[in-house]
């Protein structure tokens, strides 16, 4: 659980480098929740009730500059600049050369942006 509470801790840490587990695991947490929340309120009827978005909205919005940070710490492990992320502008083929990179090991010594 350290993984998790640790990309929320560094939140807007846009420098050094973020291992696949903390990465993949923060990204399934996060998918989860969000996912799973709407799945559960379409099966209770509350997805009806414009109080249930509200809070889910909050969250989405709480959410984007720690997605970012870490999706920035990730590339960094590979050895890419963050500004990779742009690549996420083209549809499905950004998408692709983007998860690619974030699928690779990282470098096991010291890179361009510092230790694991």
């Amino acid at each position: 659980m350290n993984w998790c509470l640790g990309t929320i801790k560094n939140y807007a840490r846009f420098s050094g480098r973020a291992n696949r587990k903390e990465y993949w695991l923060f990204a399934f947490v996060d998918t989860v929740l969000m996912y799973g929340s709407i799945a559960v309120a379409g099966w209770t009827e509350v997805a009806s009730s414009k109080w249930f978005y509200i809070p889910l909205g909050i969250y989405a919005v709480l959410m984007i500059i720690p997605r970012i940070a870490v999706t920035f710490r990730r590339l960094h492990d590979v050895n890419v600049t963050g500004a990779y992320v742009l690549w996420y502008a083209l549809p499905v083929v950004g998408f692709i050369i983007v998860t690619i990179q974030l699928l690779k090991k990282g470098d096991k010594g010291e890179n361009n942006y510092g230790l694991p």
